[in-house]
């Protein structure tokens, strides 16, 4: 922060330096050009009197060049600080029992017993207004005598402290870097003074040439109106005719200039009525997954993948799911359901029982307590059209009786919810065959099919029968 602060004044000073300079120069260029112009009128004679009483005299010079130097001596004073000037500055502020507010003056009486060198109140007021940009002191200027004091109201004795330690391995690298720096400004600020006033030369001659490739440049007065009676001519010829007009008003099509075309097989309605069948699409899916619940079931399981990436979606276009779940198979359930693009909408309860239809107090499922009950998660796809909703309730209370037989109520509830619609059931069982539903599972007893249409898409995917193996591809040409 002191090498900124330091440059910063460094440059204002030389600035000003240098407009003196070139002040004076055009002072003394003028009174040249005056006492020239003034010798033509009179004689050679008096015109070298007034050339010599116009030119400054040697010692006007010299009394110019010494108060020139004096004043940079000055700045340069004000300037460049000592840095043991700043560092005793920094201990006498840091104190606590300093009395506050102090001025300036007060400072460098303070200073002159501590350091033999003189101290300026010019610099100590310098380095006061830079700790005050540093956010260390806060400054307040008044005038006594007819003299500017900084008056310091408020000291940040933390920041100070913590300066005054960091201050003596600035002023090490300050002092082995300030000699070359100081040249090499003093060279750049030459170089720049050099390059500006090429640069006004060059843009005098410039701006003469521009002016005249401006004026080359311009169109004439003949051009401008030929320019005009062409765009006339174009506009006309982009118009549309009132004959054109007329056609286009007359023929126009009601509705919007839009051929509309339906199925070249059927009429309308039967294009429509076919569309919304939604073939090899399924109204309602149940499915009652073999979950890995981790323990010890009496058939086989599918890891939590295989379940995810089973290929649900592509039975179903919109509709509804009834999941059955069980343990932890709960929250996995809710997460296939959100994969296949679902959204859980209810959830049906199945309260086991026994033959006396009491509650089972000892079921086979439950790692911490004795499950009861199964779950059955409701989702649906897309807005399903047709639903008879609020006649049944989700709560089912049925007798225990195969394993994973699930209750025949559950049949009946979703028939009367989607009555009339095409129903699948993955992972089913002989005993969970109902009619109007097509049962899918590898413990079902041989493959029964009614439907002659499916009859025949099922002999032509497998000729032999067996639907357990993968279909045969078809060969290659």
């Amino acid at each position: 922060m002191s090498d900124a602060w330091e440059e910063i004044q460094a440059i204002k000073s030389k600035r000003n330096s240098l407009r003196e300079r070139l002040e004076k120069r055009k002072k003394e260029r003028q009174d040249i050009l005056c006492s020239s112009l003034g010798s033509t009128v009179s004689s050679p004679v008096n015109s070298f009197d007034n050339v010599s009483s116009n030119v400054p005299s040697p010692s006007t010079v010299l009394k110019d060049d010494v108060k020139f130097k004096a004043r940079s001596e000055d700045e340069s004073d004000l300037v460049k600080v000592d840095p043991e000037i700043e560092k005793e500055l920094l201990k006498i502020l840091g104190e606590v029992t300093l009395q506050i507010p102090i001025s300036s003056k007060d400072l460098v009486s303070c200073l002159k017993p501590i350091l033999s060198n003189s101290v300026h109140h010019g610099s100590v007021c310098n380095l006061l207004q830079k700790f005050a940009t540093q956010k260390l002191i806060t400054i307040k200027d008044t005038i006594k005598e007819g003299n500017t004091v900084v008056d310091v109201t408020f000291i940040e004795h933390s920041k100070v402290t913590v300066l005054i330690n960091e201050v003596p391995l600035e002023t090490k690298a300050t002092t082995e870097k300030d000699e070359p720096l100081k040249r090499k400004r003093e060279e750049e600020n030459i170089n720049e003074i050099e390059e500006d006033e090429e640069k006004k030369k060059k843009e005098k001659k410039d701006s003469k040439t521009t002016d005249i490739f401006s004026l080359l440049a311009m169109p004439s007065t003949k051009e401008k109106e030929s320019k005009k009676v062409g765009e006339e001519i174009l506009d006309l010829l982009s118009k549309p005719t009132a004959k054109e007009r007329s056609l286009a008003e007359r023929f126009r099509s009601q509705g919007g200039a839009q051929v509309m075309e339906f199925c070249p097989h059927g009429t309308k309605a039967e294009c429509q009525r076919n569309n919304g069948i939604k073939q090899c699409k399924f109204a309602v899916i149940m499915a009652d997954p073999p979950w890995d619940i981790h323990m010890e079931l009496p058939y086989g399981t599918m890891s939590d993948d295989e379940m995810r990436q089973l290929g649900i979606p592509q039975l179903q276009d919109e509709g509804l799911i009834f999941l059955w779940v069980t343990g932890r198979a709960m929250e996995l359930g809710r997460e296939c359901l959100k994969l296949w693009g679902y959204e859980r909408v209810d959830e049906i309860i199945w309260v086991k029982t026994n033959q006396l239809q009491r509650i089972i107090r000892t079921g086979r499922t439950g790692h911490w307590l004795n499950h009861g009950k199964e779950h059955c998660l409701v989702g649906m796809k897309g807005n399903p059209q047709n639903l008879n909703r609020g006649l049944d309730s989700d709560v089912i209370v049925a007798e225990v009786r195969a394993t994973s037989h699930k209750p025949d109520e559950i049949y009946g509830m979703i028939e009367r919810l989607s009555p009339g619609t095409r129903k699948i059931e993955l992972f089913g069982r002989t005993h969970n065959i109902q009619p109007n539903w097509i049962t899918l599972g590898n413990q079902v007893d041989g493959i029964r099919l009614v439907d002659p249409a499916l009859i025949e898409n099922f002999k032509k995917m497998y000729p032999d029968g067996n639907c357990m193996v993968p279909p045969p591809s078809p060969a290659v040409m």
